[in-house]
C-alpha cells in the first residue's frame, strides 16, 4: 500500500494513532501494536536533578500507558530513560537502545530477553513497524558528562547517573508511512519522511538543511515543554540552551519556529498536539484533522 492509498483510506486498519507524552515521549499505535519512544511522565522537579536519588512514578506511568510492545530510547538521560524499566516490567515490552540504556535496564531488574542493544545503521522489524537507526549528536550539557556508567552502580540512581553514551534517531515505517524521530542527527545522514519530529531550538541553518533533506509534509515539535513542570499542570515552553546574548536565557518560541519552517517550505504543516491526546496521523496528513 502506498502513502497515496493510505491517505485515501479511512479504514481502522490504515490508521496510525499518535500521542505526545510530553518532553520527547511519543506513543504510536497501528494494527493493535504499540511502540513508544522516550516515554517520560514522572517529571522530577528541577532540584532533584542535583540531590538524592530519583524513581519512576509507577502508578502514574502504568495508568497513563497501560500497553506497550516495544520501547525505543534515543539516549540514556533520565528525561528519556527514568520511566522505561518500570514501564517495560509492567507491559512486558522490549527496550531498544544504547549500551548504557541496556545496562541501566538490566540493573533495574529487567531480564535479558526484554533488553536489546542497537547500533546506527541497523534495521529492526518490530511487528507491523520497521525501524531504522541513525547516529545522532547530543548537545553539551553542564554537569551531565557523557561516557560509560559508574562502576558498582545500583538502583535507585541519581539523575546524573543516567549518563548517555550513544544517541540515536529513528525512522519508523508502518503501512507505507514514514515518521522520523530526529534526536540530533546530521541532516545529510537522514532519509525523506512524511512526518518529522524535531526539537524547535536548533540554528536556522540546521533547519534549512534538515528540511531540504527530509522534505516532510508534517512537522511536530518535540522536547519543547518544561520538563520539570508536573504532568498535572498545563505545558509551558522550556528554556532554550544558554547563549552569549541578552537575555542569555529565553523560552522556546513556537511561533518563531513556525515562521522559520514557512520560510523554507510554505506548504509544510506544523502540528502542535495536546499532551496525551490521541490523533490519527493519516487524517492529519490528509488534512481531515486540524487540531
Amino acid at each position: 500500500m502506498t502513502p497515496r492509498d493510505i491517505l485515501s483510506s479511512s479504514s481502522p486498519e490504515s490508521s496510525l494513532l499518535y500521542r505526545w507524552l510530553g518532553v520527547a515521549g511519543i506513543e504510536l499505535t497501528a494494527h493493535g501494536q504499540v511502540i513508544l519512544v522516550d516515554p517520560y511522565l514522572t517529571r522530577i522537579p528541577f532540584w532533584r536533578q542535583w540531590l538524592g536519588k530519583v524513581q519512576s512514578n509507577r502508578s502514574l506511568v502504568n495508568q497513563t500507558i497501560p500497553r506497550a510492545d516495544h520501547i525505543l530510547v534515543t539516549h540514556a538521560h533520565y528525561d528519556h530513560m527514568l520511566d522505561v524499566p518500570d514501564l517495560a516490567s509492567a507491559t512486558r515490552a522490549v527496550i531498544y537502545g544504547s549500551p548504557n540504556t541496556c545496562q541501566l535496564s538490566r540493573l533495574s531488574g529487567l531480564p535479558s530477553e526484554q533488553v536489546c542493544q542497537v547500533q546506527d545503521g541497523q534495521s529492526l522489524v518490530l511487528g507491523s513497524f520497521t525501524v531504522k537507526v541513525f547516529p545522532a549528536l547530543h548537545r553539551k550539557l553542564p554537569f551531565f558528562t557523557p561516557g560509560p556508567l559508574p562502576r558498582r552502580l545500583q538502583p535507585p540512581f541519581s539523575a546524573r547517573q543516567y549518563r548517555f553514551d550513544l544517541c540515536f534517531s529513528f525512522l519508523i515505517s508502518v503501512g507505507g508511512l514514514e515518521l522520523l524521530v530526529n534526536a540530533g542527527s546530521p541532516p545529510h545522514l537522514l532519509p525523506p519522511a512524511d512526518v518529522l519530529l524535531v526539537h524547535p531550538f536548533y540554528p536556522e541553518a540546521t533547519y534549512r538543511q534538515l528540511f531540504e533533506q527530509v522534505q516532510p509534509r508534517l512537522v511536530i515539535p518535540t522536547h519543547w515543554d518544561d520538563l520539570w513542570r508536573p504532568l498535572s499542570q498545563p505545558p509551558r515552553p522550556s528554556f532554550q540552551p544558554p547563549r552569549w546574548a541578552f537575555p542569555p536565557l529565553r523560552r522556546v518560541d513556537l511561533a518563531s519556529f513556525q515562521r522559520t519552517l514557512q520560510r523554507f517550505d510554505p506548504d509544510v504543516r506544523l502540528f502542535l498536539p495536546q499532551r496525551l491526546k490521541e490523533y490519527d496521523l493519516v487524517g492529519l496528513l490528509a488534512g481531515r484533522i486540524f487540531e
